[in-house]
């Protein structure tokens, strides 16, 4: 077991059994939320490309301006 995965268990076990159940229940929901995430961009990739080469388009026919910094 990888040194910060044992620490970070033995340090869970030292912790009332809610508050472990707690942790876990918010570790799982991150673990499955950043899989929906990776999900979504590989069913995107397509649209991704196809903004991008757009984007390239419109900057290489000089249609874009410089973003002001200072209006953001």
């Amino acid at each position: 077991m990888n040194k910060k995965v044992k620490e970070v268990t033995e340090k869970l076990e030292e912790l009332p059994k809610e508050e472990r159940e707690s942790f876990a229940a918010f570790v799982l929901e991150e673990l499955e939320s950043e899989e929906r995430w990776s999900q979504l961009f590989k069913k995107s990739e397509s649209v991704l490309t196809n903004l991008a080469n757009e984007a390239i388009e419109e900057y290489q026919a000089g249609k874009t301006k410089k973003l002001d910094q200072d209006k953001l």
